[in-house]
């Protein structure tokens, strides 16, 4: 729940209310119905008050960064913030205060409890007396053979006086009924005596203690108190500390044995884990050993020697089973040697078809199986003793798990095939640190490098065929089977330099990474797996041949690919004289009419993606005239642009390239175009009557098809994108300064227009990048789109190519809300927020998006300005924080003698604006869908008739030039960074030569500031694939939804 104090309560009304609302809580005319929470961060409290009447009270508590806000409502005549509000959040604060007091008293009492239960539970307990039943009793003692421990159940009373009276044999039919257990059985003996019938398998009172279920009788028979050894009842057995076990000859005469000594009168428990009972100090407890508990059974069952014997037997033990250390027999004398040097032996061996590696250390005569370690070995003949080296045995197996081997059940295994081909690469260096190494005959593993593969381009009647092999001695073997076979097996490329392949029974080729990588490279790039000799290409792949430009490949290429690739490469240097253009190109723009040229020369679809404002048009004209010159302009061209640009393509056209005959496929009369094609270069018309027209349109060839603004045919689902791939024509050509707006499925649908099939279905472009690059961030699978879209996709931005641009300065002015504007916008912002996680709720987040636009929609538009939101709360509001921030801030521009181009998303706010302006007798231009006379408003502008533009932003962010303009107010946010850059820039382009300045109003703590953070993140997303910039974007979930909201 949020909290909020008497304080917080003042602020939201006059003094005067405040002691109303507090003298009726007094009264305890106030009833809280329900405290729910709304949201993380909205608390609303429902009441009612007695007044002339019953009053209903709704009160939202907001809890934000800077303190609590409070907002009441009620049915009372005053309706907000009433004196029936205060006394209703009075009363809810009463009831907080009473169940806060409840739940303090509560947690005391639960403290105190608590703490008792503690001190009890380390009082020393002292034994439960009873008169009338008696009491479990275990006793411990030896087997008539003496060679095991037993526990036997016996049942005794225990005495006032201390002590146990007559003590009886446990009945098994009484201690071991389940269903009327005797009253003795106390709830720590009930399951001591289900796990002694499971140990003793019926009903028998005494049992052997062995095994995993012997300790845990012992062990529960020792938390009673009432174990004992033999008839010793007067004190129990106690848990004693771990004991090592030693191993020792014992001689008796002729006879000699192996005893396992835990001390004086103690005994070994085969138990497991395993115990010593001391007789003696009467203690039991746990036996430290490495031994397993096989090897502790046989040791127990050790047969008697003859004690003429017993060295020959002691030594054999010792040099058999070094890490078994039994304490020598005192007759037995061996001569102790620790300075003998160290040098390891290895021996590489091959058995059944596996390759093993033994390795033995040597120490001067001697030598000892590395594996298993122990620190002395015995030897027999010499009867003496060494004492081995751990760190210096150790340094040599580190050296061979360097080599990629491990140790496992005292074997050298390697964790791969690299790591014996790596051993055998390594031999001499091997020799050099220290080692003896010895190949036996038969083993026969060989590895063969591959330093070099051959690639052949040979030309089909449909694509290229590349071929790649190897040469292994002097037979030719095609590479790119083994290569899938590799990639079946889901190697790492990045953890290893090389990986290895079977050709024959022992012999293995080598093939280090860096030649796969590429290969595997391509296969991605070309959406497709090889075949048993090679792949095939097509012409617009011809640069995956550059993955294999580097002395690992060898390229024989006499088809025209070699060209392609040629040519690509030294676009910059080609300079080509247009005679009948009538303007001088700028260098990039130079080099943009020869890419457009490459593209044309052979085939090629792509996207002029240049900044806006550095001249697209001019270079697709200066194009179009070449081929005018050339003789290739046979037929007609067709420009799909906007509406708002047909007539800046017609005067550019005709004042570039007079040349060409030009003409507007527009308007009623536009059928008579069509009936004299012949007679033009270039027809130029709207998206909107490439739909209307498409039954007539397609039926038609063209020379060249271009689409302006191209990113009106980013989704591939729209009519006009279905209508755009319906046009016949010899090439094809997209200019777009934001092919990529807001996700990479937009840049797919351009390039599957200009040249299809490029990037494949839109499911394997989301397979293969947009899902690995907009949801798992992968910077490979960016840089793969990024090389692959690069030749057919050119961008150039004006801080690179244009320095003479003057800068442009981008500022952030905030809004603070007064009052009234603050209040309506958090009543909006709550109800929505509530009516979005209902639809989401009901219709799950993808069929929720028309109830998150609108609602967005709401909240933008109360911090436009209130009366863009026609509901009656609203329209009372008369102030418009943004909007009087706007006027302040456009009278100094104009004081100052700047020329301020406005843009909003809203006609509506533009019509407010509009009003203000004429009442500050403001001269200015406006354009929006509805405006007739465009241009006529553009001229006004440009002559300095007027001082300020009204824009929309979708009517004219795109085509107008107009560079009289030095300051750009952006009255909204919009979610495109894009469309605002792109609106922006018809400010900043070339022909600019004063500084523009940018502005941005953006209402504080609002819904407009988490649109700016989106911004950032689309426009990483843009730079990313334009300019190969690493990612740091992140997709929207549901909680960024709801974000939007708070």
């Amino acid at each position: 729940m949020i909290t909020f104090s008497l304080s917080d309560l003042r602020l939201i009304c006059e003094s005067s209310t405040f002691s109303s609302g507090y003298d009726t809580n007094e009264a305890s005319l106030s009833s809280v119905k329900s405290v729910s929470m709304v949201s993380d961060d909205i608390m609303l409290i429902t009441a009612t008050t007695q007044g002339k009447k019953l009053y209903k009270q709704s009160v939202n508590v907001y809890a934000q960064e800077e303190g609590v806000k409070i907002i009441g409502k009620c049915s009372c005549e005053t309706s907000r913030n009433c004196k029936h509000v205060i006394s209703s959040a009075l009363a809810y604060l009463d009831r907080a205060s009473m169940q806060e007091e409840a739940k303090s008293e509560s947690y005391v009492d639960e403290q105190h409890t608590w703490l008792e239960k503690l001190e009890n539970s380390f009082k020393k307990k002292e034994e439960v007396v009873f008169t009338k039943s008696s009491l479990v009793l275990y006793e411990l003692h030896l087997s008539k053979d003496e060679k095991e421990v037993e526990l036997s159940l016996y049942t005794a009373r225990q005495l006032k006086s201390g002590g146990y009276g007559k003590i009886n044999r446990g009945r098994a039919n009484t201690i071991f009924n389940t269903y009327k257990p005797p009253e003795y059985l106390r709830e720590i003996d009930k399951e001591v005596i289900i796990l002694f019938k499971a140990l003793c398998g019926g009903m028998k009172t005494t049992a052997v203690l062995k095994g995993r279920l012997g300790a845990l009788v012992l062990e529960g028979a020792l938390s009673t108190s009432r174990c004992f050894w033999k008839r010793s009842h007067k004190q129990c057995l106690e848990l004693g500390k771990e004991r090592d076990l030693h191993l020792q000859w014992k001689e008796e005469g002729e006879k000699s044995f192996l005893e396992l000594n835990l001390g004086e009168k103690s005994f070994l428990l085969p138990t497991n884990p395993l115990y010593y009972l001391d007789s003696k100090t009467k203690e039991v407890g746990r036996v430290k050993t490495g031994l397993s508990q096989e090897q502790i059974d046989l040791l127990l069952k050790a047969p008697s020697f003859a004690s003429e014997n017993l060295e020959e037997i002691a030594l054999e033990i010792a040099h058999k089973i070094p890490s078994l250390e039994i304490q020598a027999p005192k007759s037995l004398v061996l001569e102790e040697v620790y300075d003998a040097s160290v040098r390891p032996y290895l021996y590489l061996k091959q058995e059944s078809g596996t390759y093993k590696l033994n390795l033995i250390f040597k120490y001067d005569d001697f030598s000892v199986p590395a594996f298993p370690y122990c620190k002395t070995q015995t030897f027999i003949e010499q009867r003496k003793k060494l004492y081995r080296k751990e760190q210096e045995e150790n340094h040599f197996i580190n050296i061979l798990k360097d080599y990629g081997f491990e140790v496992k059940n005292d074997t050298l295994m390697a964790l791969s095939i690299e790591a014996w081909k790596s051993l055998l690469e390594g031999l001499d260096e091997l020799e050099n640190l220290g080692f003896k190494v010895h190949k036996h005959k038969n083993f026969e593993l060989n590895f063969q490098k591959i330093s070099e593969v051959n690639v052949k381009v040979e030309q089909s009647s449909h694509w290229f065929e590349v071929g790649m092999h190897i040469m292994l001695g002097d037979e030719k073997l095609p590479l790119l089977p083994i290569i899938s076979r590799l990639l079946s097996e889901g190697i790492d490329l990045d953890t290893s330099e090389e990986l290895s392949f079977q050709m024959g029974e022992d012999s293995y080729i080598s093939i280090p990474t860096h030649i796969i990588k590429p290969i595997v490279k391509t296969f991605y790039e070309l959406l497709d797996t090889p075949n048993s000799e090679g792949f095939n290409l097509r012409k617009f792949e011809a640069s995956s041949l550059d993955n294999f430009d580097n002395a690992s490949f060898k390229i024989e290429d006499k088809t025209s690919l070699k060209n392609i690739r040629e040519d690509m490469k030294n676009l910059g240097s080609k300079k080509l004289i247009v005679k009948g253009l009538k303007a001088n190109l700028r260098p990039y723009q130079e080099e943009g009419l020869a890419w457009m040229q490459f593209l044309r020369t052979y085939g090629f679809g792509g996207i002029l993606a240049d900044d806006m404002g550095l001249g697209k048009t001019i270079q697709t004209l200066a194009h179009l005239q070449v081929e005018k010159e050339e003789g290739r302009l046979t037929k007609p061209v067709l420009i799909i642009a906007p509406t708002s640009l047909l007539g800046n393509w017609k005067s550019e056209a005709n004042k570039f390239t007079p040349e060409l005959r030009v003409s507007l496929y527009y308007g009623a009369s536009r059928n008579d175009i069509l009936d004299n094609i012949k007679n033009y270069d270039i027809l130029i018309t709207t998206y909107t009557l490439l739909n209307l027209d498409i039954s007539i349109l397609k039926e038609l060839n063209f020379y060249y098809l271009i689409f302006d603004e191209a990113q009106r045919i980013k989704n591939a689902r729209s009519e006009v994108s279905k209508s755009a791939k319906m046009i016949q024509a010899q090439n094809i050509l997209a200019l777009s300064g934001t092919p990529m707006e807001n996700h990479l499925g937009e840049l797919h649908s351009i390039f599957d227009t200009v040249m299809p099939g490029f990037l494949g279905s839109i499911k394997e472009f989301k397979i293969l990048y947009q899902n690995p690059i907009e949801k798992e961030h992968k910077l490979e699978a960016q840089q793969r789109l990024n090389g692959r879209i690069k030749p057919f996709m050119l961008r150039r931005t004006k801080d690179k190519v244009a320095s003479e641009l003057p800068p442009k300065t981008q500022m952030i002015r905030l809004v603070t809300f007064e009052k009234a504007q603050t209040a309506l916008y958090e009543t909006i912002r709550t109800s929505m927020e509530k009516s979005v996680r209902q639809s989401i709720k009901e219709m799950g987040l993808a069929k929720s998006h028309i109830s998150i636009l609108a609602a967005l929609l709401k909240l933008r538009q109360v911090c436009c300005d209130p009366r863009l939101l026609k509901i009656e709360e609203a329209q009372r509001i008369k102030e418009s924080a943004k909007l009087e921030m706007l006027l302040e801030l456009v009278e100094e521009l104009l004081e100052e003698g700047r020329r301020i181009l406005i843009f909003s998303q809203f006609t509506s706010m533009l019509e407010i604006i509009e009003s203000e302006m004429i009442k500050s007798g403001v001269k200015y231009s406006k354009l929006t869908g509805q405006t007739r006379k465009r241009q006529d408003q553009i001229d006004s502008f440009n002559k300095n008739e007027t001082e300020v533009f009204l824009i929309s932003l979708k009517a004219g962010g795109v085509g107008l030039n107009l560079t009289q303009a030095d300051t750009v107010i952006h009255y909204d946010p919009w979610w495109n960074p894009a469309a605002e850059d792109q609106a922006t820039d018809r400010a900043h382009r070339i022909g600019q030569n004063k500084p523009v300045f940018v502005y941005k109003l953006i209402v504080q703590n609002s819904v407009e500031e988490k649109i700016l953070k989106m911004q950032e993140e689309k426009k990483a997303l843009a730079e990313a694939i334009y300019e190969g910039k690493e990612l740091g974007f992140s997709k929207m979930n549901e909680k960024d939804l709801l974000d939007l909201f708070k």
